[in-house]
């Protein structure tokens, strides 16, 4: 027996979760089929900057996850060392008269139950345990899955929509012909992470994030919405993950020892969880929409998650996969010509994301102009933690060119080698223009790369290529 929705969505967390809740609050049926069993893991960034906290509001989670007590970050430290011009400190605290914080981390096998809780609180039937097995076709369009049930069943799901919110090796990417993306890069970092003891759990480091660059490899702690708990993340050269893989312990004593200043917050802090270990950080965007189905989430698009944006992202795409479609799910030619509108918003909306963490992800010391730089930038309160936690829309109106340059001015003025720092901030300039201009172009699936940054040194071969 064929059973009916008006909308079949295969995932449900970030993105299918939050699609879920906002086709059930239109009035549609829908029905979600995960293979996990909630509470379950997932290999994840786990921070929400402002405009991540908005999108749990819109989709009706954020008093779930605020009654986790995550801590309200209020101050991020960044400090840069490659080696050879000293150490630069970056210091941002949050703007009271705004949202009053920068971010919340909450681990992700916390945050997802209360997305699925939220879905089904809206009216989705979520379903765990299932696994998909099929996409079913009628007339050249998606109209639903086959699926194995919890109990081993073959089952079968007709609807007008197919959604695929199943992550990075989408399994409905590939059903539909859409996994190989049409722009994409290749990364040369893997990530290492564990949940820890805070030893600082009753001072004011509660509510501080920190990032440090040393060398080639980036360390960042995060408090967590676990009492007493700290995330403690290393963005490696992907070279290293053999030996965080054979010898977990002994790649993290090294990394404490490339990383001082990280070893000292984390000093009298005893154990720690078991590393999660990835290095599936490829940068993408796949053909998202087609006839009778979407992909959303990481399914369709994946960033380097050195930005911490792809939360807010996941869930974006969601609710506004279900905005755009939910009233017109029974005409196919409306909602097709629907969906890739959505689909070209959601490439404006995430270029400029995807294009700045290729840039900050990459595997290389920093240079002598943008260890310059950070102080000053530093010294004129320049509120960059704030701007991308609004997702660059308030970039412009937060850091004027004229602050941006009298920065410039200062680093150049207190450089030892002002030529050294001349060439760098001019070569850093030159690429950032690549990128906004790449962000500004209009085309719809725009493949054209920027070359320093997207050049496909070897074919794609997944996710994790």
């Amino acid at each position: 027996m064929v059973e009916q929705a008006d909308v079949v969505i295969v995932g449900a967390r970030c993105a299918g979760s939050a699609a879920a809740a906002a086709y059930a609050k239109a009035g549609r049926r829908v029905v979600v089929v995960d293979r996990a069993k909630f509470p379950s893991d997932v290999l994840s960034t786990h921070t929400m900057f402002t405009a991540g906290v908005k999108e749990l509001e819109r989709i009706g989670a954020l008093d779930d996850v605020l009654a986790l007590r995550p801590p309200a970050v209020t101050r991020a430290i960044a400090e840069f060392d490659n080696g050879t011009d000293g150490r630069a400190t970056y210091e941002e605290v949050s703007d009271p008269s705004t949202s009053g914080y920068l971010a919340i981390s909450v681990p992700r096998v916390q945050l997802d139950e209360t997305l699925v809780r939220a879905a089904r609180r809206a009216g989705a039937d979520v379903r765990e345990q299932c696994t998909v097995t099929g996409v079913r076709w009628r007339g050249g369009r998606a109209s639903g899955v086959t699926y194995r049930d919890a109990e081993g069943r073959q089952r079968e799901l007709e609807a007008p929509l197919v959604l695929g919110a199943d992550g990075q090796q989408s399994t409905v990417a590939s059903l539909v012909g859409a996994e190989r993306p049409y722009r994409f890069a290749h990364s040369n970092r893997g990530a290492v992470y564990r949940y820890v003891e805070d030893p600082l759990a009753d001072g004011p480091e509660t509510t501080t994030m920190y990032h440090w660059r040393d060398g080639t490899s980036l360390c960042f702690i995060f408090p967590t919405s676990r009492p007493r708990e700290l995330i403690v993340v290393f963005l490696v050269d992907r070279g290293e993950i053999s030996l965080a893989r054979s010898d977990p312990e002994e790649f993290w004593r090294r990394k404490l020892v490339d990383h001082p200043a990280a070893a000292e917050r984390l000093r009298g802090s005893s154990g720690g969880s078991r590393p999660r270990i990835t290095e599936n950080l490829a940068s993408y965007f796949r053909r998202a929409t087609g006839p009778g189905w979407a992909l959303i989430g990481d399914s369709g698009h994946f960033k380097d998650p050195v930005l911490g944006q792809g939360i807010r992202d996941a869930m974006w795409a969601g609710r506004t996969i279900a905005e755009h479609t939910a009233k017109i799910l029974d005409d196919p030619f409306l909602l097709d010509r629907t969906m890739r509108r959505w689909e070209h918003e959601r490439e404006k909306d995430c270029k400029f994301a995807y294009l700045a963490g290729i840039h900050q992800g990459r595997v290389q010391r920093e240079t002598s102009g943008i260890v310059a730089l950070v102080p000053a930038l530093h010294d004129l309160r320049l509120p960059l933690v704030a701007a991308a936690g609004a997702r660059g829309r308030e970039l412009g109106r937060s850091i004027e060119l004229t602050r941006l340059l009298a920065a410039v001015a200062s680093a150049l003025q207190r450089a030892p080698d002002r030529g050294a720092v001349m060439r760098d901030l001019v070569r850093e300039g030159r690429l950032g223009a690549k990128i906004l201009i790449s962000t500004r172009r209009r085309a719809f699936r725009d493949s054209r790369q920027v070359t320093e940054m997207e050049t496909a040194e070897r074919p794609w071969n997944g996710a994790g290529s």
